[in-house]
């Protein structure tokens, strides 16, 4: 072992008390150390120092001092310093320079990481078993802090000067076994399903290994074809049970970005592995450098025949078991991702709940009111409540069929309507004023509505072109059937023309109408209008009842007839017979002398 002082030659090292030491007289300013070593393999350097001393002492932890770099560290332009523990699986790295530090701490499957920078502060814990991650991002802007699990849980709250916003993912399934082993982000590895390979004639072999569907292929491997999101900075961990038909043989690892073909990763462009005629499990770690898609590439550098199993790709650096994505271990129905997220400002509050089944929850507040919207895109129905000061709107639709359920009501009144596919449909309407219903039934051409004011009921039922109705405004009582004509406005007109038949009962009497004929009844007179009395309706009939009119002489028998009696008309002397006659009462008239005959 030697050491270089400003890139010369030292003597060699003495040894002493356990330790390699040298003592130098610095000539000049001193920039660099170097510690060569002449062994072969690994050598580990501990508890290295320089000390203003003539004797080497005990080691001892170097002391901080506040203040500008000088001597050896005054031209420093980034510190790497890595540490580990011989004994154990714990290490540290820190890394410095003038853009940031960032700190590492290891302790087997769990780590943590804090980068420091002008532009913010990020801290990262870690557990690589179980695939939980804890990340908090401080800016000048605001702080954000994510929360995974390996089943899909994500907890992620960010907080700014314009607000808060909290969003809760969850992934659910029935089953047990999702938190054996990471979560394997690759979908159907046990059998392969869909185009998993691309490039080359796979085929499915005859025999399984581990329980898992085999595929082999003669020639060169190319690759997989099933692309996997990742994020920029992520380790994922590729592991697969391989054999080939050779006892001495590899394989080489490279991942491809989006598609392209090009590397989607710095620190592990190609990665040789070892294989042989025997299945073994191989597995390979990388860290992620450009944010998209990857896909893991295997690609064989002999000719010959190549077996796998068992395709397995995880977040982290700890390879495990083979264990299928928790989507192929359940059924559509019983998979499914939620989602509850919280975004809080200063003009209001918004809360959405979802599923990927199609479910959401919605819940909106501002200052204003409060809306709330709950959708099942698989039935299409939909239930909404909006809520002001003016007000309160609630309706249940169905975007299948259109069917609707509507209530309404403010300051003002209440409006209830219920709706079909068909465009059936019921409605009710109350104001202070009074009541209104309506039942309509469009294939039938059907409606009835009935309208309750403080002095009116009136009740219509329309059936085709006819329209019943009803009328109550206390003082009388009307009852029609008319013909439904509609203006060219579309406006249903009421005139006598359309009105077949009418019952109108008031106070003064009882008018019924039929067409054009009328009968009239009031206390103290009946009227009929062109009106037919049979004589068997009739049970006495007093003469001096008979005030006006004309009675034909044919059809009336007079058996006494009182000559004072008759005021008016002219008598013919053909048809009455006078026995005596006196001329005096002759006042009027003339005398012809053909008729009368003169006896004196």
């Amino acid at each position: 072992m030697q050491i270089k002082i400003n890139q010369r030659d030292a003597p060699a090292l003495e040894f002493k008390d356990g330790r390699y030491y040298y003592t130098f007289t610095a000539t000049e300013e001193t920039s660099s150390v170097d510690i060569f070593s002449d062994c072969l393999g690994d050598t580990q350097f501990k508890k290295i120092q320089i000390e203003k001393s003539s004797e080497m002492t005990s080691f001892a932890p170097p002391e901080v001092y506040e203040g500008n770099l000088s001597g050896i560290f005054k031209d420093l332009k980034e510190i790497n310093l890595e540490m580990k523990d011989t004994e154990s699986d714990f290490w540290g790295k820190i890394k410095l320079n003038a853009r940031g530090m960032l700190e590492e701490y290891h302790n087997g499957t769990l780590s943590a990481e804090f980068m420091k920078t002008a532009s913010g502060i990020e801290q990262r814990l870690r557990n690589a078993l179980s695939q939980s991650e804890n990340r908090f991002t401080s800016t000048a802007d605001g702080i954000r802090r994510d929360l995974t699990n390996v089943d899909g849980r994500i907890n992620s709250v960010t907080s700014t000067v314009d607000g808060y916003k909290q969003t809760l993912i969850s992934t659910q399934a029935k089953v047990d076994n999702l938190k054996i082993g990471g979560r394997n982000l690759f979908l159907k590895t046990k059998d392969f399903g869909g185009e998993w390979f691309n490039k080359g004639d796979w085929t499915i072999d005859a025999e399984t290994y581990q329980g898992l569907v085999v595929k082999k292929r003669s020639g060169l491997w190319q690759g997989i074809s099933q692309a996997v999101p990742v994020k920029v900075g992520e380790v994922y961990t590729f592991s697969t049970y391989v054999k080939t038909d050779k006892t001495d043989e590899t394989i080489r690892f490279y991942s491809t970005h989006n598609g392209t073909g090009n590397p989607a990763t710095t620190d592990v462009s190609t990665k040789i592995l070892p294989v042989s005629d025997e299945w073994q499990r191989v597995n390979v770690t990388f860290k992620v450098t450009k944010s998209g898609n990857i896909s893991p590439r295997l690609e064989r550098t002999n000719e010959g025949t190549i077996w796998v199993a068992g395709l397995k790709l995880e977040r982290g650096s700890i390879a495990t078991d083979w264990t299928p994505a928790p989507e192929d271990l359940v059924s559509g129905s019983d998979f499914t991702t939620y989602k509850n997220e919280v975004t809080e400002t200063a003009e209001g509050l918004t809360r959405r709940i979802e599923a990927t089944d199609g479910r959401v929850n919605q819940i909106t507040e501002t200052v204003d009111g409060f809306k709330r919207e709950i959708t099942n895109s698989v039935t299409g129905r939909i239930n909404t409540v909006i809520e002001t000061v003016n007000g309160v709107k609630r309706e249940i639709k169905s975007s299948v069929d259109d069917s609707l359920s509507e209530m309404t009501q403010n300051i003002n009144g209440f409006k209830r309507l219920v709706q079909d596919a068909e465009k059936n449909h019921s409605q009710l309407a109350q104001t202070v004023s009074g009541l209104e219903s309506t039942v309509n039934n469009n294939q039938k051409n059907m409606t009835s509505r009935i309208t309750q004011l403080a002095g009116l009921i009136d009740q219509k039922v329309a059936r085709g072109d006819l329209e019943g109705i009803i009328r109550n405004s206390g003082d009388s009582i009307w009852l029609a059937v008319r013909d439904r004509v509609t203006t060219a406005a579309g406006n249903s007109k009421m005139s006598g023309r359309e009105i077949i038949n009418a019952i109108n009962v008031t106070t003064g009497g009882t008018l019924i109408r039929s067409g054009d004929n009328k009968l009239m009844v009031t206390p103290t007179t009946t009227f009929i209008q062109n009106g037919t009395i049979k004589s068997a309706m009739i049970d006495t009939l007093d003469a001096s009842k008979i005030t006006t009119g004309t009675l034909n002489a044919a059809n009336v028998r007079v058996i006494n007839l009182d000559a004072a009696n008759i005021t008016t008309g002219n008598l013919n002397t053909r048809i009455v017979n006078a026995i005596r006659l006196n001329a005096n009462q002759i006042t009027s008239g003339s005398l012809s002398s053909e008729i009368v005959k003169a006896i004196r």
